[in-house]
């Protein structure tokens, strides 16, 4: 078995179901549960086991309630006994504590293998954008690719801000900010400055229906050049 999704009671007998049989998965989702904090700190124990674990998607469950204790334990998981191999992270659907989240979250950047960051609807502010820059930290070692920041709030200020990351780190190919919340023609310039700076990045995903196409054709010109 090498997939495994949980639902509401499912959570503590697919964790023990793990540890007796010593389940190997390579991909865990748990999507829509309420569960005690007790079935989290089991099925995050379960986890350890999984030396091969290469995608988690938390979808639209309470977990997150718990969201500093959550953030330790899935990273302490993650990296047990040196098993980092987690390409994919889905946190998506949520609401955080903001303060949690903004001391917390740059904690993700310790898993090196992860490609692919999905934090997508979780009503984060833009402030995110100092803890990603605290994330990468120059680490040669942290291969992220694609970020997902689609369904949030990002500010003018943060955009702005994006630039000097693009600069510093040179492995990030693709920005998700599908149905940001204001975003406007004006964000859309500060965003094109920002990816001028970048020489990896060559797909910035938006609902460019909503901006000026001479803004959304300069963009993917700048794009282009990176491929």
């Amino acid at each position: 078995m090498e997939n495994a999704v949980i639902h509401d009671d499912s959570g503590r007998l697919i964790a023990n179901w793990i540890k007796e049989n010593k389940i190997n998965l390579k991909y865990l989702t748990i999507k829509d549960s309420f569960m005690n904090p007790i079935t989290h700190e089991e099925i995050l124990n379960a986890l350890k086991i999984c030396k091969n674990v290469r995608e988690i998607k938390i979808v639209n469950s309470d977990i997150l309630r718990y969201g500093e204790i959550f953030f330790d334990k899935l990273v302490e998981a993650i990296l047990y006994n040196g098993a980092n191999k987690l390409e994919k992270l889905t946190i998506s659907g949520h609401i955080f504590d903001e303060v949690i989240m903004y001391q917390k979250i740059a904690r993700l950047g310790k898993i090196h293998s992860l490609k692919e960051l999905d934090l997508s609807n979780n009503k984060l502010e833009g402030v995110f954008v100092v803890r990603l820059k605290e994330m990468i930290k120059d680490d040669i070692n942290f291969q992220m690719e694609t970020l997902d920041f689609s369904g949030n709030y990002i500010d003018d200020e943060s955009l702005s801000n994006l630039g000097p990351i693009f600069k510093t780190y040179d492995k990030l190919k693709t920005l998700n900010l599908y149905n940001s919340d204001f975003l406007n023609d004006d964000s859309l310039r500060i965003l094109i400055d920002a990816v001028k700076s970048s020489q990896s990045l060559t797909f910035v995903g938006l609902d460019e229906e909503w901006y000026d196409p001479n803004l959304i054709n300069e963009l993917h010109e700048i794009l282009n050049k990176n491929k």
